[in-house]
């Protein structure tokens, strides 16, 4: 095998502790790579150093081709190949494919500095084409699917100028709001993209996917490489043990009757752009489950329900109040809380402490004489900090600093001591380690045991089964199936998600 990547006693020490501990990774010519852990664990950090963002302590060794790579220089990565997709992809909405690509090359210039637009047209598109994707150079980034998105931002480290050829790619969590359909297009990209000798460095948290493209993965724990080993001789059970540390023990849902009782929340004929006229019960103790591809209505749902979206018609009765025409605020009062799927856009103040992150939407239970008491925030900050279980426990501690997880842990604290009837969210374990995914589980499952109506929306069925008692199917904009007790499988809701047959087998169909 040719070496191209080794990395080696790489250490990175902070004032919060130690990220890394003398970790190390080793990359071959043409390979797919797998890089996975739980939150906290190092990647990122791993990543940055690769980078040059981030400078390691002294020890530090690494190699590109056998050439020493210079560490703390973000330029050299850049000059001998390696280029980084991040998961929120750096693409310029309202920009087209042809100028988001731009952005990384440079245009394509006379000698009077004016655009050669036709030049630049045609590397748009070779560098599309030679990922499979039909494009239309003009097209404004905010109107393609999740994968031609994640196509554009692969796309833009294949045009160079002057730089290397790409030998490198770094993927950071690229499937992370990719539905399954459009996960396997990406597959198809990375092979396209081992043909040309490219090695790709795949980060994920979604073990299946690692397990199905990558030849190898390495496990990161602690800040130390725990493992490394091919996918051939892996099991989804043994990379979770190499994860963990352990095996993990499964969330199991609650199986709940709810022939016998009212609902806790009804919402009718609930329309929206896609999404058309749709009802549904959450009953008392109940996770409920919507689940469809991007596309199905199922994206709609929650912005709906809480007024982000203004809805073309629907109602929605939380505890016996009926309301319609919701607004952010309406809802809030009615007691509709809502996480979404964009986190550190929409709900995460980055650079606020998680103490002012968690206490923010009610201040009167630590309001004394209309001035805020810092002594009653920290108490109930550090209260809910413990319920969590948030690492690092530091209240003062910037959300920035926190890892995906642990940001998500301090959004559902902080809506839970707000007392919600209704629990809203979209994508709620995006980018979230196996570990923590399994916790925040129970947290929700807790939560509806308090009497919280939750509902979960998700294009991840194996994440429907495991957490929800009862799923609901969209397709097309309706429900096309309800899903419950035997009938819930990862297996019938893959199969649902897909528009298979009753009893066609998906790899069939997918060969």
């Amino acid at each position: 095998m040719n070496d191209l990547l080794e990395l080696s006693s790489l250490s990175m020490t902070f004032d919060s502790g130690r990220a890394l501990d003398g970790a190390d990774l080793s990359l071959t010519v043409g390979e797919i790579h797998g890089l996975v852990g739980q939150n906290g664990c190092g990647k990122s950090t791993l990543i940055k150093i690769l980078s040059g963002y981030h400078f390691p302590d002294p020890g530090a060794e690494g190699t590109f081709l056998g050439a020493p790579l210079p560490f703390g220089d973000p330029s050299a990565p850049h000059r001998v190949g390696i280029h980084f997709v991040h998961q929120d992809l750096g693409l310029v909405d309202g920009l087209s494919v042809v100028e988001n690509l731009a952005l990384g090359s440079g245009y394509a210039t006379g000698p009077f500095g004016n655009i050669r637009w036709r030049r630049q047209i045609a590397a748009t598109r070779e560098a599309t084409h030679a990922l499979g994707y039909e494009l239309d150079p003009h097209t404004d980034v905010s109107k393609l699917s999740p994968s031609e998105r994640v196509g554009v931002a692969i796309s833009r480290a294949l045009i160079n100028d002057s730089s290397a050829a790409l030998r490198l790619l770094v993927l950071d969590e690229p499937t992370a709001a990719l539905p399954p359909t459009e996960v396997q297009r990406l597959f198809a990209v990375l092979q396209r993209l081992r043909e040309r000798g490219v090695t790709t460095l795949f980060v994920s948290h979604r073990l299946d996917e690692l397990l199905t493209a990558c030849d190898r993965v390495t496990v990161l724990r602690s800040g130390r490489r725990v493992s490394t080993a091919g996918t051939s001789t892996m099991t989804r059970e043994s990379l979770i043990r190499d994860i963990l540390g352990r095996p993990l023990v499964p969330h199991k849902p609650t199986n709940l009757s709810v022939n016998s009782q009212e609902p806790s929340v009804t919402v009718r004929r609930l329309t929206g752009t896609r999404l058309k006229p749709l009802d549904f019960d959450v009953y008392p103790g109940e996770v409920l489950g919507l689940v469809g591809v991007t596309g199905s209505g199922r994206e709609e749902v929650a912005s709906l329900i809480v007024g982000a979206t203004e809805p073309i018609d629907g109602s929605v009765t939380v505890h016996g109040s009926t309301y319609s025409g919701l607004n952010p605020h309406t809802a809030s009062r009615a007691g509709i809380a809502f996480l979404p799927t964009d986190r550190r856009r929409s709900a995460v103040i980055p650079d606020a402490t998680v103490r002012e992150n968690l206490t923010l939407p009610m201040l009167a239970d630590i309001t004394r004489l209309g001035h805020i008491s810092r002594r009653a925030e920290s108490r109930v900050a550090g209260d809910w900090i413990g319920k969590m279980q948030v690492r690092p426990s530091d209240p003062e501690n910037l959300a920035i600093n926190l890892s995906g997880g642990n940001q998500q842990k301090v959004l559902l604290a902080r809506w839970l001591r707000t007392k919600p009837k209704m629990l809203i969210l979209d994508e709620p374990t995006q980018g979230i380690d196996v570990g923590t995914k399994t916790q925040f589980y129970a947290l929700l499952s807790a939560a509806a045991r308090d009497g919280i109506a939750v509902v979960v929306c998700t294009t991840d069925g194996q994440e429907a089964v495991e957490l929800c008692d009862r799923v609901l199917v969209l397709a097309d904009g309706v429900c096309t199936r309800s899903l419950t007790g035997s009938s819930l499988t990862t297996a019938v809701v893959e199969q649902e998600l897909l528009g298979l047959p009753e009893n066609t087998e998906k790899d069939e169909v997918l060969a």
